[in-house]
């Protein structure tokens, strides 16, 4: 259940972190520091999803 629990979180994190990284691109060129920094956070919590499931 616990293992559950946590893959569950990874997806509602994952989520949040995506819609946070297209907002940003509507302020930010894909280039930007802020940008490359939520999609490195979103690459390291997609990795963590793949080894959870």
């Amino acid at each position: 259940m616990n293992v559950e629990m946590n893959c569950i979180t990874l997806r509602y994190l994952v989520e949040n972190k995506r819609a946070e990284m297209i907002q940003l691109t509507k302020h930010y060129m894909l280039t930007s520091l802020e940008v490359i920094r939520i999609s490195q956070e979103l690459d390291n919590l997609l990795n963590m999803l793949r080894k959870c499931e």
